[in-house]
C-alpha cells in the first residue's frame, strides 16, 4: 500500500501537540512498518530526516496557501503518485479527494465548534467550512480521545464510517532529572531561583493563561512559590502580557515563551506544581508530561482530561477561579499530597505510549484498506 501524509505540521519550528504526535507516528511506522511505501507531503520544503528508504517527500506547490494547496493542487498529486490510502494529519481531507483513495482523518479536537472565540481566524474557517466535507470523504476517522468522540458524534453523521479512539503518549526524553540539575538549568535560563508553579502551552484563550494569574493571585500571600508560563505566542494573547504588568505580584510571574525540547524535562522537573486550567482539551500532553518528570498535576474537570488522567490530578472547573485557587493549595498545604499525586502521576504517564498509538493508527490504515 502507498499512503500519503499530510505532513504540514512538520514543518513548525516550534514543538506542539500536532507537531509531537506526527513526528513520532513518522518515526514508529518508520522503524515498525515494513510493508508499506509513505510518502510526506507540504506545500513548502522543510527540514526533515525520513525514517528509511521506503520514505519520501514531495514539496514545491504552485499554490503557496497551505489549504487552498490541500483542496486544489494536492488531489492531483495523490493521483500523479497512485496513492491508495490518504491520511488528513490536519484534521482536514482534500474536499476533491479522488474517489478511488481512501482517505483516514485525525480528529484532535471540536474546538471550532465549542469554543470558536478561542480560535485563530484562519483555523476557524479552514475547518468551519471543510471539516464536514472532509468527514463525508473519510473511510476511517481517529480520534484521540473519547471526549472528542462524543462531541463529534453530537455534531456529524459518522454512519459507515470506520472510527477508533487512539489516545496519544509521552516522549521517552519526558523523564524525570536531577533536581539540582534541573533548578541549576531553569536558573541559567531565566534566572530564576524560587520554588515555582508552572503551566505549559501556546499562549491562546482556550489555555486559559488568565485563570491561571487570578488564581495565582488569589493564593500567592499564602506560598513562597513563583509562576512560570512557559509557550509559544499563539494568538488572541494580548492581555496575558498586561495583566502580568498589572498585577500586584508581577515579579513573581515569569513569561518565558517556548521552552526547547532539550530543556523541558529541566522545566517540568524543577516545578513543585503544574497547573493546566484549560478551557478544552483533545487530548492534553503537558499534563502527561508533568506527571512523568514526577510533578503533580492540578488541572481542567473538563472535555478530555478526567478521562486522559483520571486521580492521578487534582481536576478543578477551569470557569471559577476560587476552584483553581483551592487546587493549587490542595496540594502545597497538604505535606502528603505531592507524594502521592507524584506516585500516581508516574504511574498514570507510563500508560501513554507512543508505539501503542501508531499501532493502533496502522491497524486502522490497513482496515480502511480492506473496505471496497
Amino acid at each position: 500500500m502507498k499512503i500519503g501524509i499530510d505532513c504540514r505540521s512538520l514543518r513548525d519550528s516550534q514543538t506542539s501537540g500536532i507537531n509531537t504526535y506526527l513526528k513520532n507516528m513518522v518515526r514508529i511506522l518508520g522503524e515498525r512498518d515494513t510493508e508499506n511505501e509513505y510518502i510526506l507531503y507540504c506545500h513548502k520544503d522543510f527540514d526533515f530526516t525520513l525514517p528509511n528508504q521506503r520514505w519520501s517527500k514531495k514539496t514545491g506547490a504552485i499554490t503557496q496557501f497551505g489549504n487552498l494547496w490541500l483542496h486544489l493542487e494536492l488531489p492531483f498529486w495523490l493521483q500523479k503518485d497512485r496513492i491508495d490510502l490518504f491520511w488528513g494529519a490536519l484534521q482536514l481531507l482534500p474536499i476533491s479527494l479522488p474517489s478511488n483513495i481512501k482517505g483516514v482523518i485525525t480528529l484532535y479536537d471540536l474546538v471550532p465548534f465549542i469554543y470558536p472565540e478561542t480560535m485563530s481566524n484562519k483555523n476557524l474557517l479552514a475547518n468551519k467550512m471543510f471539516l464536514s466535507a472532509s468527514l463525508k470523504k473519510a473511510r476511517g476517522i481517529n480520534t484521540i480521545s473519547a471526549s472528542t468522540l462524543r462531541d463529534l458524534q453530537e455534531r456529524f453523521n459518522l454512519e459507515d464510517k470506520l472510527v477508533k479512539v487512539t489516545h496519544l503518549g509521552v516522549s521517552d526524553n519526558i523523564r524525570p532529572q536531577n533536581l539540582i540539575t534541573a533548578q541549576k538549568r531553569v536558573k541559567e535560563l531565566y534566572s530564576i531561583s524560587k520554588p515555582y508553579i508552572l503551566t505549559v502551552g501556546t499562549l491562546e484563550p482556550r489555555k486559559n493563561v488568565l485563570g491561571t494569574l487570578k488564581a495565582f493571585e488569589q493564593v500567592a500571600d499564602k506560598i513562597p512559590h513563583h509562576l512560570v508560563i512557559a509557550g509559544g505566542s499563539g494568538w488572541k494573547n494580548s492581555t496575558i502580557a498586561q495583566s502580568i504588568k498589572e498585577s500586584s505580584f508581577n515579579e513573581r510571574i515569569h513569561l518565558v515563551g517556548y521552552v526547547e525540547d532539550a530543556d523541558l524535562a529541566d522545566v517540568y522537573s524543577a516545578a513543585s506544581l503544574f497547573i493546566f486550567p484549560s478551557f478544552h482539551e483533545g487530548f492534553g500532553i503537558p499534563p502527561l508530561e508533568a506527571m512523568a518528570c514526577g510533578v503533580p498535576v492540578v488541572a481542567s474537570n473538563s472535555s478530555s482530561l478526567p478521562e486522559i488522567l483520571g486521580d492521578a490530578a487534582v481536576l478543578v472547573d477551569p470557569h471559577n477561579t476560587e476552584s483553581i485557587s483551592e487546587g493549587i493549595m490542595k496540594i502545597l498545604e497538604d505535606p502528603t499530597a505531592p507524594e502521592e499525586y507524584k506516585e500516581k502521576g508516574r504511574l498514570k504517564a507510563s500508560a501513554y505510549r507512543w508505539e501503542k498509538t501508531a499501532d493502533e493508527l496502522l491497524s486502522l490504515f490497513n482496515e480502511c484498506s480492506s473496505i471496497n
